[in-house]
């Protein structure tokens, strides 16, 4: 039945997001290319929930998802901090060779390791090992994003422009973003079995945190938001609340 296809084909649209926001990056146009990255985030939720309620759930599909996430939230991202670690680079070291700024491509080689582990882990039903590539890819769309439409002189604004202009910070950044991929951390997983609160505590939480940051701070939440997320999950991992 075609109607079985609508999950396959989101996720197509989410590939052709993600391929149309790198071609925004080189283009220079780095906010319109993490515009396609919050787009391909929201298409990637709808496949999964619409392949839930269509009885669509299939190998292939769970293959096509990922394949299109290494774009996406792999590749995509990775060329978004390329471009501003080799223009950093130039400015801050312009003898040096410019190839370390290639180190940027470390994020979406972890993020193929982080969805090839995923598809084979069964264990992986009820949470995440590791920073989900979705919630990754988003953190640096961020970036852009504060800094076309943020706040001028709000401490995330400035927070942002210091780490564009600063290689080493960009550096550290991309050791960071590519070892919570992979990090034997289990973290919190927004897919719902029920909606009773008893065994849904953290989700809640996590859910209010990021509408009312969203309220107050609108775009530049969003690193809030993930870096909230990985505190929630270790919390839980502690107290083993859910």
């Amino acid at each position: 039945m075609l109607v079985k296809q609508i999950p396959n084909l989101l996720t197509g649209l989410n590939l052709l997001s993600g391929c149309i926001g790198i071609t925004f990056a080189f283009s220079g146009n780095l906010h319109l290319a993490s515009i396609c990255i919050l787009i391909s985030a929201l298409l990637d939720f709808f496949d999964g929930f619409a392949a839930k309620l269509l009885n669509a759930q299939s190998l292939f599909g769970k293959e096509f998802d990922s394949l299109a996430d290494i774009i996406s939230f792999g590749v995509l991202p990775a060329s978004v901090i390329f471009l501003y670690m080799s223009d950093a680079f130039c400015r801050e070291c312009p003898n040096s060779p410019e190839w370390l700024s290639y180190s940027a491509y470390f994020i979406a080689l972890f993020s193929a390791l982080r969805l090839a582990k995923f598809n084979i882990d069964r264990k992986q039903k009820n949470y995440f090992i590791g920073l989900p590539t979705p919630a990754n890819g988003i953190v640096i769309s961020s970036i852009p994003l504060i800094l076309e439409y943020g706040i001028v002189n709000h401490y995330l604004y400035n927070t942002a422009d210091f780490l564009v202009n600063s290689f080493p910070a960009l550096l550290v950044f991309t050791i960071i973003s590519s070892a919570l991929l992979v990090l034997p951390l289990r973290m919190i997983s927004m897919k719902f079995k029920s909606y009773k609160l008893k065994t849904n505590r953290l989700k809640y939480v996590l859910l209010l945190f990021t509408l009312l940051a969203l309220i107050i701070y609108g775009i530049m939440a969003i690193p809030v938001i993930v870096i909230f997320y990985i505190f929630l999950s270790i919390f839980n991992l502690i107290f083993k609340i859910d």
